[in-house]
């Protein structure tokens, strides 16, 4: 959506009118980008020397962003109606936006009430999260994740000490807090079902998949390369490869889904059905 019909549902105007582009949308996405230019009138007084573009003007365009996604939900019932912003929960700003920066702002839709929604909204510049305004309670969830985290912790351990018959400490070494760090930034760190993806690929890779590198018997050249242990050696770059290039893990922040399967899918059979009659065409 470009701005004249992001203007269509939004009824700001300039200079409050905080959203140049829609670049994303599905009916609980939307992702949108505001171009932060040094002609913006609050970079006046906001500070002389040191322009920064205030915390509350990135709170107003990550609620049009929001505002655009509900209006693209309700179609032509929001032509008459304006979106008000009722509340903020959990705001936090991480990274300051100055001018020439492109602040992307992704929102999703977490509660629908008749007359009013929750709408989680995160702010990135460069790929780096500027702003976020969660939708929810912070305290109560961390207090709640702590919680089912440590009933689940306590069930694991009488577990493992029901297999294993006992459990001592030399265990659980620091090499393990490691292993599951890396396991959560390969996954995504925004997504369980990522992490659980990951847990199986990196035991896989490093009990099974590289067992054939330790076998010093494969080697074809005179340099003696495959050896007990080599296969660590491997999978530490194929780690270091994948936290450096691909940064966002596996999965991201999204989950697996029947429904976000089905649609992917469905766009794929498009694209090949468009990718025939283009050839068809050209023929």
């Amino acid at each position: 959506m470009d701005i004249l019909e992001v203007m269509k549902i939004l009824k700001q105007r300039y200079p409050f009118l905080m959203v140049d582009r829609i670049t994303d949308y599905d009916d609980n996405h939307v992702t949108g980008y505001k171009n932060v230019t040094i002609d913006e009138p609050f970079f006046v007084g906001h500070f002389p020397g040191e322009p920064t573009m205030p915390g509350v003007m990135i709170l107003e365009s990550m609620g049009q962003v929001a505002s655009v996604l509900l209006g693209l939900r309700l179609g032509k019932e929001s032509e008459d109606k304006i979106a008000f912003l009722a509340g903020i929960d959990g705001a936090r700003f991480r990274k300051p936006v100055l001018p020439g920066d492109k602040l992307v702002t992704k929102a999703e839709l977490t509660k629908v009430r008749s007359v009013s929604a929750k709408v989680k909204t995160v702010a990135y510049v460069d790929d780096e999260v500027a702003a976020e305004a969660m939708g929810i309670n912070l305290a109560k969830h961390k207090q709640l994740s702590f919680t089912i985290s440590s009933f689940f912790a306590g069930i694991s351990g009488a577990l493992l000490a029901m297999f294993q018959t006992t459990i001592q400490a030399s265990q659980f070494k620091s090499a393990m807090t490691y292993e599951i760090l890396l396991i959560v930034v390969i996954g995504g760190i925004g997504s369980v079902t990522g992490s659980c993806i990951a847990s199986f690929l990196f035991i896989a890779c490093s009990e099974w998949w590289l067992r054939f590198l330790d076998n010093a018997n494969l080697n074809f050249t005179p340099l003696q390369i495959l050896r007990p242990g080599f296969r660590k050696v491997v999978f530490s770059v194929v780690i270091m490869l994948i936290v450096l290039f691909y940064q966002k893990g596996i999965m991201g922040e999204h989950e697996f889904s029947v429904a976000g399967i089905i649609k992917k899918l469905k766009a794929v059979r498009r694209n090949l059905k468009n990718l025939t009659l283009r050839c068809k065409k050209e023929k």
